[in-house]
């Protein structure tokens, strides 16, 4: 019998591997809104929750989309950057909302 080859999906991971994604992406985050605290550009509460979501994107993205090859770690590279640019776009027009009241 002839088999049809079929592409694999994304592995399936562990909470643990979720988690240390979650935790990493959103460690990193946060220290580089740290200079905007230190600025007054942002909050210290304002810092953490950008962190947290851009954590909790990186760990969809990640957790959804392949990466064996140069063209899928590129993809997956582009969607977390316009990911972590529209999260800080709606944060900072938000803040631009609250200044200017």
């Amino acid at each position: 019998m002839n088999k049809i080859p079929v592409q694999p999906g994304p592995p399936l991971t562990t909470l643990g591997a979720v988690a240390a994604t979650l935790t990493v992406a959103s460690a990193a985050s946060i220290g580089s809104n740290w200079l905007d605290v230190q600025r007054g550009e942002m909050t210290p509460a304002a810092a953490v929750v950008n962190g947290l979501v851009k954590g909790t994107a990186a760990t969809v993205i990640l957790n959804s989309t392949a990466r064996t090859t140069a063209l899928q770690v590129g993809f997956a590279a582009g969607v977390l950057a316009g990911a972590a640019y529209i999260i800080d776009s709606v944060m900072k027009k938000s803040k631009e909302v609250q200044i200017s009241e």
